[in-house]
């Protein structure tokens, strides 16, 4: 789970069973506040959604309420491009979640194509 702060900044939270049955029917996607949680000063450093070197972790105790009356600049989705060319870098690296994003230049028939090595 990545967790967003109104500075546009992320970073990661986990929860161990049983948190996920008493936690998930109320976070569905919006504004919360969280409260009563822990800051774990090192994330686990594989595949980290967020470059966040801390991450929380949510107790028995953590306590969540839905912000109804959401900021207007708020940011909903945080992000990190990577240059295409460090791209090919990332392979095999297992510290981040690497997306690619491309654009259609154009259609044309199915056909099969193989990458070099693979």
């Amino acid at each position: 789970m990545e967790l967003t702060f109104g500075q546009g900044n992320s970073i990661r939270a986990q929860m161990y069973p049983p948190l996920p049955k008493k936690f998930k029917p109320l976070i569905k996607g919006g504004v919360y506040s969280l409260s009563c949680f822990v800051v774990k000063k090192k994330s686990n450093n594989l595949y980290k959604p967020v470059s966040n070197e801390k991450m929380i972790s949510f107790t028995s105790w953590t306590e969540v309420e839905e912000i109804v009356k959401i900021p207007p600049a708020f940011p909903m989705i945080v992000y990190s491009f990577t240059p295409i060319e460090q791209i090919h870098s990332r392979i095999d690296h297992k510290e981040y979640f690497t997306d690619a994003i491309g654009v259609v230049t154009s259609i044309s028939s199915v056909s099969s194509r193989r990458s070099k090595g693979q």
